[in-house]
């Protein structure tokens, strides 16, 4: 975990859980999700949501890391009693608002002091559904960012699955929207499509592209 993040941002990270997921949870701006994870606005002990971030961790199981946080849980207090709700969720609470003592990473937990090996995640996400699914992870997760990341991007398949479905379409053109208010995108589109197909792709990009900031390349493709 690096020094300025937090607690919540560890955990939020073993949990597969986005910032703009816990926002919609909370029924908070995701930018108070940032403030707590950045370490710019601490999460304390008389905060309202305190007690409900720990209740959704805890209600979150992805692929067995609350196991995970029960054992972090009971190391940092060792007379936990696991076999009581309340007792974990008062835990999670104390150890949430506490400031750490230590910057352990996760990776550093699970794999100790062997610096030839780290733990690794993934998820496999399935058709254009999956591909949907995806992308707006991967925008959330950059909307969590701290300002002034750069985004690369290239496209050199067919976009049916961007425009088939139009409420995924809208949702996509207003999340590119937020990123690049505080972001920068670098994209690299492969021109080897028919005419209406481009005449298609210019029209949801150019109005992106009118904001200064993306900055595009073009890959010709001759048959």
């Amino acid at each position: 975990m690096d020094k300025n993040t937090s607690r919540l941002a560890d955990l939020m990270s073993i949990m597969d859980i986005t910032g703009r997921e816990l926002a919609n949870a909370l029924h908070v701006d995701y930018s108070l999700i940032s403030k707590w994870k950045n370490s710019k606005r601490p999460l304390t002990n008389r905060s309202v949501h305190l007690k409900k971030i720990a209740e959704y961790i805890l209600s979150k199981d992805s692929h067995g890391k609350k196991e995970f946080i029960l054992g972090l849980l009971k190391e940092h207090d060792p007379n936990l009693n696991t076999a009581s709700s309340k007792d974990i969720h008062s835990s999670l609470c104390r150890y949430l608002s506490e400031s750490p003592q230590s910057n352990q990473s996760y990776n550093e937990r699970l794999c100790g002091n062997n610096k030839n090996k780290y733990h690794a995640g993934f998820n496999v996400y399935k058709g254009n559904e999956g591909r949907r699914t995806a992308t707006l992870e991967l925008l959330d997760y950059v909307l969590d960012m701290p300002e002034g990341q750069e985004l690369f991007l290239i496209s050199q398949e067919d976009m049916s699955w961007l425009t088939e479905d139009s409420n995924f379409l809208n949702l996509w053109f207003q999340k590119i929207s937020q990123i690049l208010k505080n972001h920068k995108i670098k994209i690299i589109h492969s021109v080897d499509r028919e005419i209406v197909d481009l005449a298609e792709i210019i029209r949801q990009w150019l109005p992106l592209h009118l904001t200064g900031g993306i900055e595009s390349y073009y890959l010709p493709k001759y048959i």
